[in-house]
């Protein structure tokens, strides 16, 4: 488990392995500003033993009594969580001199290392299956109660890339609750101060504003962007970065490159609105705007053999792991354009994605499903040749019914005494 692209071991961490409490300290695997996280076994007896993440304030900052209370804060808030995408935390406590919190460890990579490996944009499904996740842990942290049943009006304010966690099996964490923002936490983060990282700051949170559950939205809202664009949304290395984020002017994927299905650019763009009231209302919401494209159970798989990959050195193309989700309807006019491939693409029929990984796949889904048997006649179709043999066909009849209508009136004579009998004969 990483959790942080920061690797320095300064601020006067011992060095390992050491004990905390009944836990021994083996390795570091994540590094913040404030704590470090690592792997540690807890021991009880000689017939108990597990291994556990163990997150310890640096003793640099438990310096200052309020991040103390910070760090207890975010360990009381851990305490309380029970959802899929989320990491609870079992213990806390001082011990040794170390103020430290407990969590289980999970063998897998931060989405910022996924990002980080790969030059293009991801397909909608991986991407979607992500941000659905995401949606979910938010919606759960946005409605908590705490446990005398008050709402905590939680708000997470650090969703990023870097507090994303992917398994090894390919489920989706959000972690580090260390900044949430909850119904009396004023006294922790006073006026003037901004938390959260630069690029992933909403435009409130930038200018100071109180923050709400819109603000983790339009952080979500940035992830996915920057995963379907294959780039971050803001350049942290622009000089006016931070005007950029106050002004928070939308900027549609096509301007770098990438066209997206209608609908999901809306989608994206209502995450993304200036105005937190013209956001979506809730993460629920989100999650289910983004239901159509969740690659399911095969994006879990792939997102599990991707990280695999990393941690055993190998860097693959995420991009190119994974099939393209097209409208049923737009599937002749972008196969046209040479967009797609006819063995890697997902057809979207009735808000419905068939999760397909190549195109031995494709042949066993019901034909309606079929890309082949839907782009390989990208001219016109059965149908419409069968409607224009209908049509010709109707065409002649009707010409024989005027031609007869008109020598039966007499205004059309014929002279040839065959042509007249065997016309006669017809109107008979």
């Amino acid at each position: 488990m990483r959790l942080y692209d920061d690797d320095s071991t300064s601020y006067h961490m011992p060095s390992v392995p050491f004990k905390v409490g009944h836990y021994e300290v083996l390795e570091p695997v994540g590094y913040g500003g404030t704590a470090v996280v690592y792997r540690a076994l807890l021991k009880k007896n000689d017939s108990f033993t597990r291994e556990v993440a163990i997150k310890i304030l640096r003793p640099a900052i438990a310096q200052y009594p309020e991040n103390i209370e910070m760090f207890k804060a975010e360990a009381t808030i851990g305490s309380l969580v029970n959802h899929p995408n989320l990491l609870p935390i079992y213990d806390h406590g001082y011990s040794n001199g170390f103020h430290y919190m407990v969590m289980d460890y999970i063998k897998g990579q931060p989405l910022s290392e996924l990002l980080a490996i790969s030059e293009n944009p991801w397909p909608p499904q991986l991407a979607a299956h992500i941000a659905i996740s995401l949606a979910s842990a938010l919606e759960y942290i946005h409605t908590l109660h705490d446990p005398t049943g008050i709402p905590m009006g939680l708000v997470h304010r650090d969703v990023t890339p870097h507090n994303v966690l992917i398994s090894r099996d390919g489920q989706v964490f959000l972690t580090d609750l260390g900044i949430a923002h909850y119904t009396g936490r004023e006294r922790y983060t006073g006026r003037g101060q901004i938390r959260g990282k630069l690029t992933y700051l909403s435009p409130e949170q930038a200018a100071d504003r109180p923050v709400t559950l819109q603000t983790d939205i339009f952080a979500l809202g940035l992830i996915l962007w920057e995963m379907l664009s294959g780039r971050p949304r803001y350049d942290n290395n622009r000089p006016d970065v931070f005007t950029d984020i106050l002004m928070a002017q939308y900027l549609s994927p096509r301007n770098v490159g990438v066209v997206l299905d209608k609908s999901m650019e809306r989608l994206l763009r209502k995450c993304l609105m200036t105005d937190p009231e013209e956001r979506w209302s809730s993460a629920a919401l989100v999650a289910e705007a983004l239901a159509p494209w969740d690659g399911g159970y095969a994006a879990r798989q792939k997102l599990g053999a991707i990280v695999t990959d990393i941690e055993e050195g190998h860097y693959p193309q995420i991009a190119s792991e994974m099939p393209t989700v097209v409208h049923s309807a737009t599937v002749t006019r972008e196969y046209a354009k040479g967009k797609l491939d006819p063995g890697k693409t997902l057809i979207l029929e009735e808000n419905i994605v068939t999760s397909i990984l190549d195109h031995e796949d494709l042949k066993r889904i019901d034909k309606a499903f079929d890309p082949t048997r839907l782009i390989e006649q990208p001219s016109v179709s059965s149908n419409s040749y069968i409607s224009l043999f209908l049509i010709f066909l109707a065409g002649i009849l009707t010409g024989f019914v005027i031609i007869g209508g008109m020598w039966w009136s007499g205004v059309l004579p014929f002279h040839d005494t065959a042509l007249n009998d065997l016309i006669e004969s017809l109107f008979q």
